[in-house]
């Protein structure tokens, strides 16, 4: 017993010096992965480590979280649709993931937008919709037909797979646990040993295996009953389908294994009866240079696509007859709009658009009210990007107030173009917050936002509309947009820095920096923020601590700890950038 006893302290000792070696370990480990981390894109997150609790659960879309003007009121990056289509029209819904929905392009470039541009040069009668989002799997796109799709009485549905999605379907079906996520946005380390990235790209290599690992003959299986099930709802709902297959860039270089995926896919779709389209052929003539990273192509490739797509005849416009306008210029235009058959207006539509005069702009406005809601689309999409003067505004003043609905939404869009000289639409535009349609109160606070300091008297408004989680982030926009003059609204968006949407932590901090000194009140919050989870909230409680002029003595030590503790590139910018402001503020109230 004594022997045991006179032995505790050297196993104590033995103990503490295993545990401070253990913690220099990972020290010296998280020290590396930062090192190895600082020159590499920004920490992927995928299937295997990201939280699908901040992202909506097993089905999302952009609503609530993104502060973007291209999405429209269901949450798609892409313009807005009228629920029910022209007599003679066909509609045809691309769903698919970030590669359908144009990751590192312009909302325009993306391959839907590209294709329905392409329609109209040889004559139009078709709409495409471009219904896809990063992080989705066959999984979503089925329950996006579901939810968005078949409410607009679809012609023909295009399903683009990227080889990552047969994997993705596995990853899909269960949830990383939440200590996992939190370890992955806050250690390198952790970032390293999971390896998201690499994981997902060696998960596409399975692909190619011979013979096929039992999880990909799985990941197979389960994007094929996908697959199944949307061809089954479309055909019962009198659409087609055809799918797509995306292929990876590696595939495109001179030592590419045979396209094994696009084999297997190819032979399902022939036993299933799909339409089948590989467009791994015609990438081989563009060659590796058309993609941006490993599976999402640059511009190039997005026209490639398109142009496929109508090479092949997935998509057939309509035989109709050419819509006669009456002659006799502008005024003969105008007229047109009065008549009976939509089509008809909606050629007016778009001659009084390349008019490009304020006669014509008249025109447009007084389309927005035009009782069918695909020449209310068309007339905004005339309008959109064409800077309007303020001569127009008690016309459209007119049109916001005599007007419901859809109509409405894009009435305020139109008064937003038009910038600060609409203040004297703050009124009218004020009564739209408060609107049944999201889209309303959405477009109503973007279009607050664009006029500016001059909407001052919208701020209690805006207010009442940041809890509102479909267009909240909007008002907190449209908040910072307004200034100083926004300084009542400073209490409750600190309070959206406690948010659980990263996004809406992001614009909150983003408007408290916009309003500026006047809301130095928020130094204490901003500093919290600091410790946030993402680094673009970090990022943006950086810039917001300075603009407010927050007290450099007490940020300065603060900015000076985080400078010391991360290797990442970007984030070194920030902070060497706002540690020169404070400083130079300093010796300016020294001297």
């Amino acid at each position: 017993m004594s022997r045991r006893i006179r032995s505790l302290p050297s196993i104590l000792q033995n103990a503490f010096l295993s545990v401070v070696s253990a913690l220099v370990f990972l020290v010296l480990a998280e020290s590396a992965g930062l090192l190895l981390e600082r020159d590499e894109p920004a920490p992927h997150e995928s299937g295997f480590a990201a939280n699908w609790d901040e992202t909506g659960g097993e089905f999302f879309t952009a609503i609530g979280w993104s502060g973007g003007v291209h999405f429209n009121h269901e949450g798609l990056r892409d313009r807005e649709h009228a629920l029910h289509k022209l007599p003679g029209t066909r509609r045809v819904m691309c769903l698919g993931d970030s590669t359908t929905y144009g990751q590192h392009l312009r909302p325009e470039e993306a391959y839907p937008q590209v294709l329905e541009r392409l329609i109209e040069e040889r004559g139009g009668g078709v709409e495409v919709f471009n219904v896809a989002l990063s992080g989705w799997s066959a999984r979503q796109q089925l329950i996006a037909y579901r939810r968005i799709c078949r409410k607009y009485a679809p012609d023909q549905v295009i399903l683009g797979i990227c080889l990552n999605d047969i994997g993705d379907m596995q990853n899909n079906l269960s949830r990383p646990p939440a200590i996992l996520t939190a370890l992955h946005r806050r250690s390198a380390l952790v970032r390293r040993v999971v390896g998201a990235y690499d994981r997902e790209i060696r998960g596409v290599r399975d692909l190619f295996e011979a013979p096929l690992p039992s999880k990909v003959r799985r990941g197979y299986t389960l994007l094929f009953e996908e697959i199944r099930l949307l061809r089954d709802e479309a055909r019962a709902d009198g659409a087609g389908l055809a799918v797509l297959v995306f292929p990876f860039r590696f595939q495109l270089e001179p030592d590419a294994p045979p396209p094994i995926p696009q084999k297997a896919i190819e032979d399902f779709c022939a036993r299933e009866g799909i339409v089948f389209l590989d467009l791994l052929p015609a990438f081989l003539q563009l060659g590796p240079d058309s993609f941006e990273c490993d599976h999402h192509f640059g511009a190039s490739g997005a026209r490639l696509v398109a142009r496929e797509i109508l090479d092949k005849e997935l998509v057939m416009p309509p035989d109709r007859p050419a819509v006669r306008i009456p002659p006799g210029g502008v005024s003969g235009l105008l007229r047109a709009l009065e008549d009976f058959d939509p089509r008809v207006r909606i050629a007016a539509v778009s001659a009084l658009g390349q008019a490009g005069t304020q006669e014509a702009f008249g025109g447009l406005i007084r389309a927005l009210a035009d009782e069918n809601e695909n020449v209310c689309l068309s007339a905004e999409r005339q309008l959109e990007g064409v800077r309007l003067g303020p001569s127009l505004l008690p016309e459209l003043i007119q049109t916001f107030h005599g007007n419901a609905g859809l109509c409405h939404a894009v009435a305020a869009r139109a008064i937003g173009l038009i910038g600060a000289d609409a203040h004297s639409a703050t009124p009218a535009l004020v009564s739209g917050l408060g609107d049944q349609r999201s889209d309303v109160r959405r477009w109503t606070a973007w279009a607050l936002g664009q006029i500016g300091p001059g909407a001052q008297a919208a701020v209690p408004e805006l207010v009442r509309c940041m809890p509102d989680r479909e267009m909240g982030w909007t008002a907190l926009e449209a908040l910072g947009r307004i200034g100083p003059g926004a300084k009542l609204a400073v209490p409750s968006i600190l309070s959206e820095l406690r948010d659980d949407r990263a996004a809406v932590r992001r614009l909150s901090a983003q408007a408290l920096g916009r309003i500026g000194p006047v809301a130095r009140q928020a130094a204490p919050g901003l500093m919290r923020a600091l410790r946030d989870d993402r680094p673009e909230v970090r990022i943006a409680a950086i810039r917001a601590l300075v603009r407010v002029e927050a007290d450099p003595r007490k940020v300065t030590p603060a900015l000076d700890r985080m400078l010391e503790d991360t290797q990442d590139h970007g984030m070194r910018l920030e902070l060497e950038a706002a540690l020169r402001k404070l400083r130079r503020r300093v010796r300016e109230r020294g001297s």
